[in-house]
């Protein structure tokens, strides 16, 4: 495979796309039916400010992809476990990382989902997301939570919050 090819492969890898009102995340060549990307805000001065996030569905669960903002050095990532917690209280915790990317500033990965999981997303609300980057200079972690809190921002729906088990309800196979 060619730099140019692997290239354009790793930018097609994350690319969400928004085609007849449906939302795709692309793993390789195979596109999944996707959730819109929420954004929730880390209420921090250091970047990054928010943590995007998008829910896939697959034959076997799903895929929860994050992207932050990293503008300094990409060699930086979102890195280790990924910790969502539901509005139950109930905790996930998701160690699977499949890929990580650096596209347009940000750091990209795809964690996997299992069944079990999925059905849980799909029954009660993330609230919050605790999540690692990786400097490069020291390869020291920071750690970070991401809030489900869109009073900062436009609320097409006029809440206050994102209702993702609505969201990834609707998806199908």
């Amino acid at each position: 495979m060619t730099k140019l090819t692997s290239t354009v492969l790793s930018i097609f890898l994350f690319t969400v796309s928004n085609a007849y009102s449906q939302n795709y995340i692309y793993k390789g060549s195979q596109q999944y039916p996707a959730t819109n990307t929420w954004s929730f805000p880390t209420h921090t001065l250091n970047i990054p400010s928010s943590l995007e996030l998008t829910v896939a569905k697959t034959k076997t669960g799903g895929f929860l992809m994050l992207a932050a903002e990293i503008i300094f050095d990409p060699e930086e990532s979102i890195a280790g476990a990924v910790t969502l917690i539901l509005s139950n209280g109930k905790i996930i915790s998701l160690t699977q990382r499949l890929v990580k990317d650096h596209v347009d500033g940000k750091s990209q990965v795809l964690y996997s989902l299992s069944s079990t999981n999925f059905n849980l997303l799909k029954e009660y609300d993330i609230e919050k997301v605790r999540f690692s980057i990786v400097m490069s200079l020291d390869n020291s972690k920071k750690s970070f939570t991401a809030n489900n809190d869109r009073t900062l921002g436009y609320s097409p729906n006029g809440g206050e919050k994102y209702y993702t088990a609505q969201e990834i309800s609707l998806l199908n196979d």
